[in-house]
């Protein structure tokens, strides 16, 4: 499963990291796993 779908628009109002969570918790994934995804999550998406 891919933690943000190609295509799903970002919300613009939010930073980076804002969306990352709010995609996050649309997944259901608690904030811990969240945080411990969070800098590959960055890396990845450049």
């Amino acid at each position: 499963m891919s933690f943000i779908e190609l295509g799903v628009g970002l919300q613009p109002e939010f930073t980076g990291r804002e969306n990352i969570f709010l995609y996050g918790a649309l997944l259901g994934l608690p904030r811990t796993e969240i945080k411990k995804k969070l800098n590959s999550i960055i890396e990845f998406s450049g």
